[in-house]
């Protein structure tokens, strides 16, 4: 079918990838399938080049947001005998192959100091169920080191919170990210190449072997110069990386981060 120029970011909410599909589902098919919750204004199913066989994954394009919000809502989706994996499209300009993982946590950091955990519950139950909001805070001086995880009910949530991006919660811009626990981020080195949720109606981002490159998710040292830092976070205290001859300032975690170790329940946080 013909495919409108799409305007990535403004219509970002309106787009929909569909993973698993059956070697025999085609265009016509997504298109008959999900138009029962809205009007379709483009659909794709990725082929090989070489082969023009289906790729096993595709893109639906709604003309309103709200129709992906009820097709998410309508959950597991089966299409041709085979349930099919759903997950809101993510922009092209979402590099980190650790963006389109189905979590159910986010980190939230540069947080003002007076912050609540009933602050950060109400703010992000615009987007899903909380069902958990904790500020981690000092030891020693028992107020809040400035960041927070939130849990939902739904890995839907999180990708609607990072579509959005970005937060202001009192006044202030907070820092908002995915969170893995370590068994997420193994299960995803583990696996080959994952499959990017981006596409723009002129065109796929894409590379030969049908995703884009592993990438080193984890930095072995800290590099204070560089836009990455590796620290080690407890669920009680947030505890910094340093060696003899090296002293941080932390206020309110500033500093920009890719990953993070959660003491008993390791987590990666990532943009």
């Amino acid at each position: 079918m013909m495919r409108p120029f799409i305007d990535s970011k403004a219509d970002q909410d309106k787009k929909l990838f569909i993973g698993g599909l059956s070697p025999k589902t085609d265009e016509n098919s997504l298109k008959n399938y999900y138009g029962q919750w809205g009007e379709i204004i483009d659909v794709v199913v990725m082929k090989d080049p070489r082969s023009q066989k289906s790729r096993g994954f595709g893109f639906v394009t709604y003309k309103d947001s709200s129709s992906v919000d009820a097709a998410q809502n309508n959950r597991p989706h089966t299409i041709d005998g085979k349930e099919v994996d759903t997950k809101r499209a993510m922009p092209r300009e979402e590099t980190s192959p650790e963006v389109h993982a189905a979590v159910k946590k986010i980190f939230v950091g540069a947080l003002k100091k007076d912050v609540t955990n009933e602050d950060l519950s109400d703010y992000f139950s615009q987007f899903g169920t909380v069902t958990d909001a904790q500020i981690v805070i000092a030891k020693d001086t028992n107020t809040s080191r400035g960041f927070a995880f939130v849990t939902f009910d739904d890995t839907d949530a999180v990708d609607k919170v990072i579509l959005a991006r970005p937060h202001t919660i009192k006044d202030s811009k907070a820092d908002v990210r995915k969170a893995l626990s370590r068994e997420e981020m193994n299960k995803m080195r583990s696996k080959p190449a994952p499959v990017r949720t981006d596409y723009n109606g002129g065109g796929w981002h894409d590379n030969a072997n049908g995703g884009f490159q592993p990438q080193s998710w984890i930095r072995a040292t800290i590099n204070l110069t560089h836009t990455n830092s590796l620290m080690l976070i407890t669920e009680q205290a947030m505890v910094m990386v340093v060696t003899m001859q090296v002293a941080l300032q932390v206020v309110g975690l500033m500093l920009p981060m890719d990953s993070a170790i959660i003491s008993n329940k390791p987590m990666v946080v990532v943009r």
